[in-house]
């Protein structure tokens, strides 16, 4: 919540919600634990501050948006929401795969492996037909964004 006192921003800028980019060791500021649901590693986490001086050139957009913090997160909100999770959705589907076949391979039920039981392979088959599912998905919208599966982050 940035703070005017002494009238500073003139007509550009406004108090309010601003948005600024500040290192980890900015003075004033305690760094939260990362969010971890599902003890999924999760690049989100809580940053805490009071009276944190923060220079003008580390605010986003400059002078003239000091105070727009909250349009500019929300606009923001979706789009990262829109890429962190469902890569993370791909990323566990396409790992839980191969963990889920090893693991009817070597656990044994009657001396058999449980894979070669039929209601273990369907379920088996469910997961590796759900990751493709996902990681097809991902392709074809990254196709549609970008015209490739490989995105260029340099226009991201």
């Amino acid at each position: 919540e940035l703070e005017d006192p002494d009238g500073l921003l003139g007509s550009s800028g406004a108090p309010g919600f601003t948005v600024a980019l500040l290192e980890r060791d900015h003075p004033g500021l305690e760094m939260g634990p990362r969010h971890c649901p599902l003890n999924a590693a999760f690049m989100n986490g809580t940053v805490k501050g009071e009276d944190v001086w923060v220079p003008m050139d580390a605010v986003l957009g400059g002078q003239e948006r000091c105070g727009f913090g909250w349009h500019m997160f929300v606009e923001c909100l979706a789009e990262g929401r829109g890429v962190s999770l469902p890569a993370m959705a791909v990323a566990l589907g396409k790992g839980v795969g191969p963990i889920v076949g090893a693991y009817s391979r070597a656990r044994k039920q009657f001396k058999v492996p449980i894979a070669d039981f039929g209601g273990v392979q369907e379920a088996c088959a469910l997961v590796a037909s759900d990751g493709y599912i996902s990681l097809a998905s991902t392709r074809a919208e990254l196709d549609r964004w970008f015209g490739t599966s490989r995105p260029n982050f340099e226009i991201l």
